[in-house]
C-alpha cells in the first residue's frame, strides 16, 4: 500500500536524486526540500565510483537516469536548501542563492568513550585522523593509515572511525603508537 497523504513537504538528503525519482513519484515540486551538509556546497573533491552500481541498477530498473550526487550538487535548481551550518561559518557563502536556508548545526545525541586520553607524548608530534560521519566507513584508508605511521617514533596518532566501525573486529594489530576511538571529545 502506498501512502496518499499530501505533506506540506517532502525533505530529502542531498545524495538524492529527487528531481529524476521524481518521474517516478509525481510529487509536487513546490514541495521539495534538500538537506545540505555544509561541505556539500563548497568542495566538489567527494567522487567514488561505488555509489554507481547502485544507480545504475536504479536507473536500470525503473527506466530513468539518476545522476551521482557530485552532480547533483553542483546542478543549478530552484529547489528549497536547507543548510546545518549558520552563513557566518559556511566556507563560501556569496555561492549561495535564495533557495538557501542556513538552519545551524545538526547536534546528535552520542556516546562519548569516556576512555580517552588527552595526554600527548613527549617529543612527538600528534597527529589525528579522521574521515567524518559521511565517509566514514572507508575502512581501506584507515589500514593505509595505520601501514603509512606504523611504529613511527615521530608520530602518536589518534584515528576517530565512527559509530558504524566495530573497533575490535576491524583492527586486528593496532601499533602501539595508535589509539583508535570510534569518536573523539
Amino acid at each position: 500500500m502506498q501512502d496518499k497523504t499530501d505533506y506540506d513537504y517532502y525533505i530529502f538528503d542531498a545524495f538524492f536524486d529527487i528531481e529524476e525519482m521524481n518521474k517516478i513519484l509525481k510529487i509536487d515540486p513546490s514541495k521539495f526540500t534538500i538537506i545540505y551538509p555544509s561541505f556539500i556546497l563548497t568542495d566538489e573533491n567527494q567522487f567514488d565510483n561505488s555509489r554507481l552500481i547502485g544507480l545504475l541498477w536504479t536507473s536500470q530498473h525503473y527506466n530513468i537516469n539518476l545522476r551521482d550526487f557530485v552532480g547533483l550538487i553542483f546542478t543549478p535548481n530552484k529547489i528549497k536548501k536547507l543548510i546545518l551550518t549558520s552563513k557566518f561559518f559556511h566556507l563560501r557563502p556569496e555561492d549561495t542563492d535564495e533557495t538557501c536556508y542556513f538552519l545551524g548545526p545538526h547536534i546528535e545525541q552520542r556516546v562519548v568513550d569516556n576512555s580517552f586520553d588527552f595526554k600527548k607524548e613527549e617529543g612527538k608530534k600528534l597527529l589525528f585522523i579522521s574521515l567524518g560521519t559521511i565517509f566514514g566507513k572507508d575502512l581501506d584508508f584507515y589500514h593505509q593509515c595505520i601501514e603509512a605511521f606504523r611504529d613511527s617514533e615521530e608520530y602518536q596518532v589518534i584515528m576517530s572511525v565512527g559509530k558504524f566501525v566495530d573497533i575490535e573486529q576491524t583492527f586486528k594489530d593496532i601499533p602501539k603508537n595508535f589509539t583508535i576511538y570510534n569518536y573523539v571529545p
